[in-house]
């Protein structure tokens, strides 16, 4: 459960069916979402010049699990 592209988990936060198996400060459900447009890059940090880890296609579902004040979203 190390690739950060299929394990929605940090050390302060994590998604909630992951409890007993990663240890997080805290757990939460996540909210799913439809990807709209062509292609959403997925970063390895709230940055546009930070590492593109993989792409989302329009169609797509992903879960957001937090999100901050600059418009960046955690999704899996």
């Amino acid at each position: 459960m190390d690739d950060p592209r299929l394990t929605p988990a940090r050390p302060d936060l994590a998604a909630l069916y992951l409890k007993g198996k990663i240890e997080a400060a805290r757990y939460v459900a996540g909210e799913t979402f439809e990807i709209i447009d062509s292609i959403a890059p997925l970063r390895g940090e709230p940055s546009s010049s930070a590492m593109l880890l993989t792409q989302a296609l329009k169609g797509e579902h992903v879960t957001i699990y937090d999100r901050n004040g600059e418009g960046w979203a955690w999704a899996n």
